[in-house]
């Protein structure tokens, strides 16, 4: 009996695709008849290479699908129609052996989300490939779509040393290439493991289009045998790198890279090469995203991909995000143990106080309901802190205190990100910055801010600025905050701090 069933189901399974193939038959003939092949003489043997060469002469009109460029347009629509026809080929087998039919819905949701997912990362590719070819002409097509807030920092082009770079990228990609991924990097990867041991670079291409600079800004108000720079880079070029372990080939392309670099040149000397070492770091965490190929696209799959893009996320932070640090010396007999560790400018106490008139990000089944909102707050580097969560208001009240170390108050930024708290992915429903540098001189301040990027809310906090001192009679003044201009606001404040000290 199981073997007359599973004959059937073969027999079902092929007239499927047998139906499948005379369609698309049939449509390749309506829409490509206009063009038959070159006549063949009688006298004439038939064989493949004929068909080939006739095929080749062949020009496919364009059609609504956009078909006719090129032969590989035929295989394209092939390929297509073959996904179609596997997709409700499963979907007949679900029903076939009596599945839910919730297996259907999580097949066609994830397909659907994976969908979404590499066409927002195709268009955020394809924008920085703009970018990168002309940033002037990018922006100035879309000024008209840019918002009323938007603005330019205050940092220098770097035109000039764009058109170094790309001058000098192909060599650099060879030197890249032999000295530092094969000779150095490879051999470090090594000895971390003995599962390792085989690991090498099966292709390494970082193509032709080079990183590039968006602006540069140079502090002057700092120590004067140091060079302080923040630099912002950003990547989004050809590059194809394939690894080979255990006989096993992963790969990556389409790379991505959005970050800020703070590099300082310290200490400053006299004699050449006047710089006595190094010190590069990133601010806060860099953007990073790539597409997998080869073995790669067996872990390509939604929630797998985006954890391991934390994973590498949280390594880079561990090595090169604030307050861990990268030091290259110049010259010998230098010390550089320190410049791992910088001596820090102060400590800013921030009071995430409350929010007024948020949006609704929640849908409830009489209506529009109302959101679950947390605040995370930050500065440079990887420190983060979150408030808890109010339920179900758009009014929420946090009174919540948290401590940053400041490293550069010149440009260090106070960040505000407001959430609504979601069993899923949080919804985003609003951000705001306080600049350091316009608490520095008052020492504290009380106000309102407004959030950014939604339609309405805004977020009440109060920020306390702490030099460094030797004297122990200062403590007392930390103990106690700064009075601010809202009565009710300070008592707040105090009594918040009461709790934490």
């Amino acid at each position: 009996m199981a073997d007359i069933e599973t004959q059937s189901l073969y027999a079902r399974a092929s007239a499927m695709i047998s139906r499948g193939m005379e369609t698309l038959t049939t449509f390749v003939q309506k829409n490509f008849a206009e063009q038959p092949l070159n006549a063949i003489p009688e006298s004439t043997p038939l064989s493949s290479s004929h068909f080939a060469n006739e095929f080749r002469k062949l020009q496919l009109p364009e059609t609504r699908i956009g078909l006719g460029s090129t032969e590989g347009d035929l295989i394209v629509l092939t390929k297509k129609y073959l996904e179609i026809v596997g997709l409700v080929f499963f979907v007949w087998l679900l029903g076939y052996f009596h599945f839910s039919v919730s297996w259907i819905l999580l097949a066609v949701f994830i397909y659907l989300f994976r969908q979404r997912q590499r066409a927002q990362s195709k268009q955020r590719h394809k924008m920085l490939n703009e970018i990168n070819k002309n940033e002037e002409q990018y922006i100035k097509a879309r000024l008209d779509e840019l918002p009323s807030w938007v603005f330019f920092p205050d940092v220098e082009r770097s035109e000039w040393l764009n058109r170094i770079i790309k001058q000098v990228w192909p060599y650099a990609n060879q030197y890249l290439d032999k000295f530092i991924f094969r000779d150095l990097l490879v051999p470090r990867i090594r000895g971390t493991s003995s599962a390792l041991a085989d690991f090498s670079f099966e292709k390494l291409d970082l193509g032709e289009v080079p990183p590039r600079i968006g602006g540069i800004k140079v502090y002057a108000d700092n120590v004067r045998d140091q060079i302080m720079m923040d630099i912002e880079v950003f990547y989004a070029g050809d590059a194809c790198v394939k690894a080979k372990l255990k006989g096993i080939v992963c790969g990556v392309k389409d790379i991505q890279f959005v970050g800020d670099v703070r590099i300082i040149l310290s200490p400053l000397i006299n004699t050449i090469p006047l710089i006595g070492a190094v010190t590069y770091f990133f601010l806060r965490k860099p953007s990073i995203n790539f597409k997998l190929t080869n073995a790669g696209t067996l872990v390509d799959i939604p929630g797998l991909n985006d954890l391991m893009l934390v994973q590498i996320n949280e390594i880079i932070a561990s090595m090169m995000v604030l307050p861990n640090r990268q030091v290259v010396a110049l010259v010998q007999d230098i010390q550089i143990g320190h410049l791992r560790w910088s001596n820090p400018q102060g400590v800013v106490r921030v009071f995430v106080l409350r929010a007024q008139n948020l949006i609704n990000a929640d849908i409830s089944l009489l209506g529009k309901g109302k959101s679950d909102p947390f605040v995370k707050v930050k500065l440079q580097g990887t420190t983060e802190y979150k408030t808890k969560t109010i339920d179900n208001t758009t009014d929420p009240t946090w009174n919540e205190v948290f401590e940053f170390v400041v490293e550069q108050s010149e440009s260090d930024v106070v960040q505000f990100e407001v959430y609504d708290e979601d069993p899923g992915k949080d919804d985003f429903i609003g951000r705001a910055q306080y600049p350091l540098k316009d608490l520095v001189d008052s020492g504290h301040v009380d106000t309102w801010l407004t959030l950014q990027d939604v339609k309405k809310g805004t977020l009440n906090v109060g920020l306390q600025y702490f030099t460094l001192t030797k004297q122990k009679s200062c403590l007392d003044v930390v103990n106690a905050p700064s009075k601010p201009s809202n009565v009710k606001t300070r008592a707040i404040i105090e009594s918040i701090t009461s709790l934490f000290y």
